[in-house]
């Protein structure tokens, strides 16, 4: 199925693709552990490879080295370096002068139908090359494969007669989706049961009282939490919904061990810190949790 990829005509020439007019940014772009480690310069290109105008709607970049030191500012054996680091980090794949970021699909795709419809009018044969073609094929392989997908999904045909758009990959785990009038749903992949948001916050107020009640629970706090719940289901910390659930009271019970964390100790100044469930499921901070950071042991460890 994905070996028509990268075969048309387009082969070595600009890529016919539209391009969106606005990148999108996720807010905690900046406490993305990759993007934390990265030097000033390291930052700027990785930024500017996502947001360049040379950047198709498959996160394919079409822009010489040459190009891209003059509009970054960046020495070629600056942006040399770069885009090794990048690529021994699995973070893009280069193919001459072609580079795909790996992580373009994933980030940059919304549930607007101008997102969708814009994706699913870019053909498999607009792909410049058989290794970009592949590797985007095996990191994505629901694009434009309606063969290889399992159960229900949520799809879009193609104006060029291709194969179906879907929303399913496993890697997206859970997906907000616009119906026609406008109403979300949550989809499941790969069998990941959905995020009980009320059960985990019953459980944080539950075990954790002295901590901040949370009153409101907004989409952007949701997001977070989704984002947690996906990486945990991902790491096989629980397979059902009930394990999971299980798995955020242990958290709790276990923060509840961290002087810090509840707010039992206090600087200089006598002023103490306590942790609330919007910040416990920032990446950067659940990450220190879980790892014990804020313990002498990792959470994992016993878990």
């Amino acid at each position: 199925m994905c070996s028509n990829f990268g075969k048309g005509n387009n082969m070595g020439k600009k890529l016919n693709t539209e391009t969106a007019e606005y990148r999108a940014i996720r807010k905690d772009f900046w406490h993305d552990p990759f993007i934390e480690e990265l030097d000033a310069k390291g930052k700027l290109l990785y930024l500017y490879l996502f947001t360049s105008p040379y950047t198709d709607n498959f996160g394919v970049v079409e822009a010489s080295r040459k190009k891209i030191s003059f509009e970054t500012g960046l020495s070629a054996q600056d942006v040399e370096k770069c885009l090794a680091d990048f690529e021994a980090a699995k973070k893009i794949i280069t193919d001459g002068g072609w580079i795909w970021m790996v992580n373009f699909i994933k980030n940059q795709t919304g549930t607007h139908a101008r997102i969708i419809d814009g994706l699913a009018k870019v053909a498999p044969s607009a792909v410049p090359t058989k290794k970009l073609a592949e590797s985007i094929c095996s990191r994505y392989p629901q694009v434009y494969s309606k063969e290889m997908v399992e159960g229900d999904t949520y799809t879009i045909p193609t104006p060029l007669g291709f194969h179906t758009f879907t929303y399913t990959c496993p890697e997206f785990g859970i997906w907000k989706l616009e119906d026609s009038k406008g109403k979300t749903k949550e989809e499941g992949a790969d069998g990941m049961p959905p995020c009980p948001h009320q059960a985990i916050l019953d459980a944080y107020h539950e075990i954790l009282p002295e901590l901040a009640k949370m009153k409101t629970w907004g989409d952007d706090r949701q997001n977070k939490l989704r984002t947690r719940w996906r990486e945990r289901w991902a790491a096989r910390k629980y397979r059902t919904q009930s394990e999971g659930i299980d798995y955020f009271r242990r958290l709790f019970a276990y923060m509840r061990d961290s002087n810090f964390l509840m707010g039992r100790t206090t600087d200089r100044y006598g002023k103490s810190f306590m942790a609330s469930l919007d910040w416990i499921v920032l990446p950067r901070n659940f990450a220190k949790i879980i790892e014990g950071r804020y313990h002498d042991t990792g959470m994992e460890a016993g878990a």
